[in-house]
């Protein structure tokens, strides 16, 4: 903690303990309330702000402590928002319930589905055998239109050719290829690190030594013969703690189908352990009446209220029932209106599912597993309600005391007149020459001194293509205009004459023939302006008398000790 700011303290009278160390252990910084902050959940805040362990480990001791007041500053608001009995506003209440259920969903797609399509031990072996790329070009030929014995003698043939003395690969690519992107290319597929291929061509390829051709290889595109180039060591690999997750997606994305198939079955399992039966009678009246109506405003406006609270399926043995009006629920639910559904097809199995699966499968599947008293869930179930909380504390706070009155607004305009000043505005004449003219600029530049005229020389010498029109004036500009000359023009007094002077690849010559000084601008014409510094003015000092009274109406300790010890590496693989 800087002096300043313990003096601060010191001055307030505040009865807060937040000096080094006092009253906590070793491995905390800061204790607001309930909430605890570790050493090492510091060290994720940093790293999080840095991005990486280098530049973590360039902050100095000042930023450390700097960094770590914020936290508890907005504990300390999290804290006063609670207390106000904000999370008892019925959306966020709404938003809380529905992180977890979020939450425990994406829990059961890790555990029943993701997890069992690819494993830790796939993600490792991935890791492991990403340590090369390799340099390949290969020769593919498809199956589409020709059988399959067909295509394997194509390959066979080619193969041959490809490993006959004097064979050039890249020839015979183009010759014989069917891979549309490669095949201009001699077969070339440049660098590749494994996990990019197929697999069944990914196996060969990789065990396969440099200069080597494969026998024909078999993947879902066809045939490939594949000829290994080169083989390198691939740079600024990953720490494993830091790929993980990359591996993990990249392995999901291949094995989509497995992803998908692994996801319907566990629903239809569930289907069937539940006894999902259908009412084929109502749900063919439904449709019956849905085709007799080609134009309608949507399918509920169709049925009569009797129809709406029909019993379209049933499971649990029948205890529990899905209703038309159900399924219009749901559909509001994931908005969407019911027009944009083909009834017809969608109105059976598929919304009924979709309908059973929100509300019944998947949640009483993860109730079953205790995902919802799962402490990971509930904390990023509280960690969405405090983010809501303290959003609506800062409203109410901050924001909505920012308004500024009309009173407040003219008020600042004029104690503050010199940031609503115009900008310094200069005309000139000048004569823009050729990248090649340097000499002749700087002759310019003598004979304008002299006072020879300066708009004839512009029409003469500029290769400016307005020049005619302008003889030579430009503006008024500002110091933003025309690059470096405005720049210079704005110091430059009237009547000076300036250069050469580089604008691009070209040189300026130029004379200020008047120059306009800035002067307050009209408080309608900057109001708007004017509102924006105030707001900002106003939220400034709520948010510090906020703090002020947070800090000294609310019991926090600080421990900065530990922060001149901390250390930030790499992860290991």
């Amino acid at each position: 903690m800087t002096r300043r700011i313990v003096a601060i303290v010191l001055a307030l009278g505040l009865g807060v303990m937040i000096f080094a160390g006092c009253g906590l252990d070793t491995n905390t910084v800061a204790k607001v309330g309930d909430w605890k902050l570790s050493v090492d959940e510091f060290k994720d805040e940093v790293m999080k702000k840095y991005r990486t362990p280098e530049r973590a480990a360039s902050a100095t001791q000042e930023d450390l402590e700097r960094l770590l007041d914020e936290l508890v500053i907005e504990q300390l608001k999290t804290v006063d928002a609670y207390n106000k009995g904000l999370d008892s506003d019925p959306e966020i209440k709404e938003a809380y319930d529905q992180e977890i259920e979020r939450q425990v969903v994406r829990k059961l797609f890790e555990s029943e589905i993701r997890d069992k399509v690819v494993s830790e031990a796939d993600i490792r072996d991935f890791y492991d055998n990403d340590v090369e790329e390799l340099h390949a070009s290969h020769i593919l030929i498809k199956t589409e239109n020709r059988s399959e014995e067909e295509a394997r003698a194509l390959a066979d043939k080619v193969y041959n050719l490809a490993i006959a003395p004097g064979a050039k690969f890249s020839k015979l690519a183009k010759e014989y290829s069917e891979d549309e992107t490669s095949q201009v290319e001699g077969g070339d597929l440049d660098w590749f690190r494994y996990g990019r291929m197929v697999e069944p061509f990914q196996d060969a390829v990789f065990a396969m030594k440099t200069g080597e051709i494969s026998k024909p290889v078999k993947t879902e595109y066809g045939w490939h013969v594949i000829n290994l180039h080169e083989r390198r060591k691939v740079k600024d690999r990953k720490p494993f703690p830091e790929a993980k997750e990359d591996i993990r997606q990249q392995l999901l994305r291949q094995r989509g189908k497995q992803v998908e198939a692994a996801a319907t079955d566990f629903i239809e399992r569930e289907k069937t352990n539940r006894g999902l039966v259908y009412n084929k009678e109502n749900l063919a009246s439904v449709k019956s009446k849905i085709e007799t109506n080609e134009r309608h405003p949507g399918i509920f406006a169709l049925l009569t209220q009797e129809e709406q609270e029909m019993e379209i399926a049933s499971f649990d043995d029948g205890q529990k029932k899905v209703l038309m009006s159900d399924i219009k629920d749901n559909l509001n639910k994931v908005g969407q209106s019911g027009m944009e559904i083909d009834w017809v097809e969608d109105i059976g199995p598929k919304l009924i599912d979709q309908f059973i699966m929100i509300e019944y499968l998947l949640p009483d599947a993860a109730k079953k597993l205790g995902y919802y008293e799962d402490a990971k869930v509930l904390e990023k179930a509280k960690t969405t309600r405090d983010r809501k909380v303290l959003y609506e504390a800062k409203q109410q706070m901050v924001l909505q005391k920012s308004e500024p009155t009309n009173e407040q607004v003219k008020e600042y305009y004029n104690a503050h007149s010199e940031e609503f000043m115009t900008e310094v505005q200069v005309t000139l004449i000048e004569i823009l020459v050729g990248e090649n003219d340097k000499e002749l600029a700087k002759e310019l530049v003598e004979r304008a001194k002299t006072g020879e005229n300066m708009r004839d020389m512009a029409l003469k010498y500029s290769i400016r293509e307005d020049v005619k029109e302008t003889k030579g004036v430009l503006g008024p500009i500002k110091k933003t205009q025309y690059g470096v000359i405005g720049k210079e023009a704005v110091k430059t007094a009237v009547g000076e004459v300036r250069g050469p002077i580089i604008h691009g690849k070209n040189w300026s010559v130029f004379k200020v023939i008047s120059k306009e000084e800035p002067q307050v601008e009209d408080f309608e014409k900057v109001k708007a302006k004017v509102e924006t510094a105030v707001r900002r003015q106003l939220r400034n000092e709520s948010e510090e008398n906020w703090v002020k009274s947070l800090k000294s109406s609310i019991p926090y300790k600080v421990n900065t000790k530990p922060l001149a010890n901390l250390t930030f590496e790499a992860p290991e693989n």
